[in-house]
């Protein structure tokens, strides 16, 4: 169409679909290429995928920006200041200086208008984030056959009229975006969509059509409001609408958070490594942090895709999950082998930004008859307690971001200092120093008494530990809106442990 239609312009926003083209049809991005660099064909949108913003980390959102960016300067040479995420379940209040820290200026969305109660108030103004920064911000008004905006338009005069009609801006600009062509599904604009477009150009009566990129239009946009009081939106756009995406699919959601510890692990084990003259694997990780990236797409991670997408991200999760682990104990055995001669010594991590005590499961050295675990930064023996298949060792103070090198010693002939034991365990009782606690036949708590405070904590005929499950069944759009739960007592997670790692690669 672009050879027929010289006024016709034409946005896609995702690097990873580029990078598809990229591989598959070289022909066809040289052609898209050439286009670029004619102005028409124009390179937006500024993150790898349209993520989702709910879910995904803060650090894998960073990454978005990172590498979506930088492989459109790779490939065009160019890249834009729009952050386009037309159709995303809501967006996260850091959105804004992440945008700005990346270069970018400007946001534009549709979704909040799918807001189940309320109109969000404004179509043009600035978004402001939780440290304060400020994005302008322009929401696209196009009328759907239902009673939400949408990104689908078609270039029908009544979409045209009803765009202009709905915008709330009017009082600080005379422009309004209009996206058109086939999204969902596919397909893009059509020649009848571009001939109506031509038409609508100069139609009396009617709001003047002007072909143009997304970019031109928010530079304008940007001047004319530069001396008005433009409304300010602060923190979160929370949709009111789709909260079952934030459930839906718990599998991949488990799979991405356990992706970016891994990988946050990785990069920091590689990097220390590197500063000993380890060579750093930076392709290894930029391959699996793309593939992280990918699937945090906002119908993938939101768990509104089909059967098939979430058999493909299987077998993502499983490459990442290899390529991460192979870093991250790699990087520790070389380290490892840097750091001690001792073959009883081993090396214990910590991928945190603060200073950690933690427990670190052992496996039992061989060799030693009564082994003694001993700190080499300070010569203390450590509390270590024998545990199924190993030791349970307490480490202190192992430094953010870096490791501890310990070392295990005989102490045959010594005196061995017997530690009583504070916690009593049977199938149907735990006691510790602060509570009492008897189980059921079906593992649920029949009581849990408080010693300190000697009372019971549970009701009469109460039970704790109770797994209850509710299933919400909609009208429709089961995904989106509906989701299977369990509900359980509350416990604490842990996000980042403390590893070790042998001086010999096991």
């Amino acid at each position: 169409m672009m050879e027929r239609y010289p006024s016709y312009r034409f946005i896609s926003s995702q690097a990873q679909l580029y990078q598809y083209i990229q591989q598959d049809y070289p022909e066809v991005l040289a052609q898209i290429q050439e286009r670029v660099r004619e102005g028409r064909w124009e390179v937006n949108g500024g993150t790898w995928v349209e993520m989702d913003t709910n879910v995904t980390s803060g650090e894998s959102l960073v990454r978005q920006f990172l590498y979506g960016r930088q492989f459109f300067r790779e490939l065009f040479g160019q890249d834009g200041t729009i952050l386009w995420l037309p159709d995303v379940f809501g967006y996260s209040g850091a959105l804004p200086q992440i945008i700005q820290q990346a270069g970018m200026r400007y946001f534009m969305t549709t979704k909040i208008s799918w807001n189940q109660y309320n109109r969000f108030p404004y179509d043009t103004f600035y978004w402001q984030g939780i440290d304060g920064t400020r994005v302008l911000t322009h929401f696209a008004t196009t009328p759907s056959d239902t009673w939400f905006y949408t990104y689908n338009g078609y270039l029908r005069p009544k979409e045209v009229q009803g765009t202009w009609d709905a915008n709330s801006g009017h009082a600080f600009t005379d422009e309004v975006l209009m996206s058109y062509g086939f999204g969902d599904g596919g397909g893009g604009p059509t020649p009848d969509m571009v001939e109506q477009g031509v038409r609508l150009a100069n139609t009396p009566g009617a709001p003047q059509l002007v072909m143009d990129t997304a970019q031109a239009f928010f530079e304008r946009l940007e001047d004319k409001v530069a001396d008005k009081a433009l409304p300010v939106w602060n923190g979160e756009l929370y949709l009111e609408y789709h909260r079952g995406t934030l459930t839906s699919q718990a599998q991949n959601k488990r799979a991405n958070r356990k992706s970016e510890i891994l990988y946050h692990q990785a990069e920091a084990v590689a990097a220390a490594a590197a500063l000993l003259g380890e060579p750093y694997p930076s392709q290894e990780l930029l391959r699996g942090w793309r593939l992280i990236l990918l699937n945090q797409f906002h119908d993938i991670l939101p768990g509104s895709s089909i059967r098939p997408v979430y058999e493909d991200c299987t077998r993502d999760y499983a490459e990442i999950r290899a390529i991460g682990e192979q870093v991250r104990d790699g990087s520790a055995a070389a380290i490892a082998r840097r750091a001690t001669n001792d073959s009883h010594a081993l090396v214990v991590f910590n991928t945190n930004s603060f200073a950690l005590t933690d427990l670190v499961t052992l496996s039992t050295p061989e060799g030693l008859a009564t082994p003694v675990l001993i700190d080499c930064s300070t010569g203390n023996r450590l509390l270590i307690q024998a545990v199924e298949h190993g030791w349970l060792a307490l480490v202190p103070d192992i430094p953010a971001y870096g490791y501890k090198v310990l070392a295990w010693q005989d102490a045959a002939g010594t005196v061995k200092v017997e530690v009583p034991g504070e916690l009593t365990v049977s199938s149907s009782h735990i006691e510790t120093p602060f509570l009492r606690l008897m189980l059921a036949p079906d593992g649920s708590l029949a009581s849990c008494y408080d010693k300190h405070a000697q009372r019971e904590v549970l009701a009469d005929g109460q039970r704790g530990n109770l797994l209850q499950a509710f299933e919400d069944k909609p009208l429709g759009n089961d995904a989106w809106i509906s989701t299977f739960f369990t509900l359980t007592s509350a416990g604490r997670s842990t996000t980042s442990r403390a590893f070790a790692w042998w001086k010999a690669v096991r």
